[in-house]
């Protein structure tokens, strides 16, 4: 017992620190990426660590996958509908058919009232059901915008499409969603995500 004692320390003592990057020294010159994290929401409630999560994403790609850090974009505050669209439009022209263009989002997710579409919220806005669909991006956009220059798109979504924050309340007030099962991924999409179509996903 001392023994497996005395090894557990050792182990436990030489294990890496999630937070901090392993420092590989690959070079990944084809791979471009947009990396969001939305914690601070200007009308509905915040998430929590959102901005700490996406600032271990960014770092992991530019110091352990070796994608240049002039080509990986970090959104936080102020990561509207439009800046995000903007910024992964331009990392799919960066990237050709050799290529992966990273796509992260830490913050909330919901579905389209109106359609069912897997949407991301861009961080204004509004709990107006109105309004609430026009200040997110489909998921679907983002795929399409991201793969223009032909490179493929992995998307990671740390964000569930239930419509609930991470303490359970409502986005949208009076709302609950569920994202259709004929949602799919085309052939040179990749996308994994927190949670699956009606599941919240919390911290």
């Amino acid at each position: 017992m001392l023994v497996l004692s005395a090894l557990a320390l050792t182990w436990a003592g030489t294990l890496p620190e999630v937070d901090k990057p392993l420092k590989t020294g690959a070079r990944n010159g084809d791979d471009a990426a947009v990396v969001i994290g939305i914690e601070d929401y200007a009308f509905v409630a915040d998430v929590p660590y959102a901005t700490r999560d996406a600032q271990a994403v960014y770092d992991y790609l530019i110091y352990t996958r070796g994608v240049p850090s002039s080509q990986v974009r970090l959104l936080n505050q102020g990561a509207s509908r439009e800046l995000i669209l903007e910024a992964v439009t331009e990392a799919g022209k960066q990237v050709s058919d050799n290529g992966v263009v990273w796509v992260y989002f830490a913050g909330h997710g919901a579905a389209d009232p109106s359609t069912g579409d897997r949407i991301l919220l861009g961080d204004d806005v509004r709990n107006d059901p109105v309004a609430f669909a026009a200040r997110a991006l489909k998921v679907d956009e983002l795929l399409s915008l991201g793969g223009a220059g032909g490179g493929r798109v992995h998307l990671l979504v740390d964000a569930c499409y239930s419509g609930l924050g991470r303490s359970g309340e409502a986005v949208l007030a009076g709302k609950r969603f569920a994202v259709p099962t004929y949602a799919v991924q085309g052939p040179r999409h990749l996308s994994w995500n927190a949670s699956s179509g009606d599941q919240l996903s919390g911290p």
